[in-house]
């Protein structure tokens, strides 16, 4: 049985971390795997709310990855690492899986509190702490593919699809190139023009040509050229 250790401290929930024997951690709507989780010491200096995954009646994963990751938190200043982690791209929360003895907690960490984080390798940030925040994208975390003079995010999504009365979670990547103050959400080579110009557009749809990209069906590698191209022209 999981025991819950948790203490209320003016409306929120300083942790405690927990204990957790199994491999995985069981929801209604699948499990968080990875492995045994390791046991980590930041009594109370983390904050936040127990996390229920409250979906019952929709099918699939609501995080970016079933398995939990290994990662690291930038919380008001200071880094805290080697958290175990999950992402909650449904509710757009960071789930900190807290063991200590003979004790689990599941902790969604305060958002507000939160200025970027990284699940392994993968860099995330809070907009609300970013130079992009004036740039009129939605609030929330997006996840950095590159950071240069042409930077390109995307936002991890995942939507409720129902179908026959059955409701499912359908992921949706929002991809971003920003330059200079500005967000271009990307799709497709149409979409692309509004910031290459007319000027170059021979230049970047010849770059797309040889290198076999086609950018409907490219996914996240094929943004991540286009960005690192974009960003050895002058686009001014």
């Amino acid at each position: 049985m999981l025991v819950c250790n948790l203490m209320i401290k003016k409306g929120l929930l300083c942790l405690i971390p927990t204990l957790f024997t199994l491999a995985s951690v069981y929801t209604q709507t699948g499990r968080i795997t990875g492995g045994p989780i390791p046991e980590t010491s930041y009594d109370n200096l983390l904050q936040g709310r127990v996390y229920f995954p409250v979906y019952p009646a929709i099918n699939g994963s609501q995080y970016l990855m079933k398995d939990w990751s290994v990662g690291k938190v930038l919380l008001q200043g200071r880094w805290y690492t080697n958290l175990p982690l999950i992402y909650d791209i449904y509710a757009d929360d960071v789930i900190y899986l807290a063991k200590k003895e003979s004790s689990f907690d599941l902790i969604r960490l305060v958002k507000s509190y939160i200025q970027e984080f990284k699940l392994g390798n993968r860099k995330f940030i809070n907009l609300a702490y970013s130079p992009h925040r004036t740039t009129g994208l939605e609030p929330g975390f997006y996840e950095v593919q590159i950071e240069d003079t042409v930077t390109y995010l995307i936002k991890r999504k995942n939507e409720v699809i129902t179908e026959k009365a059955i409701s499912s979670f359908s992921r949706k990547n929002m991809r971003y190139l920003i330059y200079d103050g500005k967000a271009y959400r990307v799709r497709n080579k149409k979409s692309l023009l509004p910031l290459i110009g007319e000027q170059r557009k021979k230049a970047v749809f010849r770059f797309l040509r040889t290198e076999n990209i086609h950018l409907k069906k490219s996914g996240d590698e094929g943004w991540r050229k286009v960005a690192l191209y974009l960003n050895t022209l002058q686009l001014d």
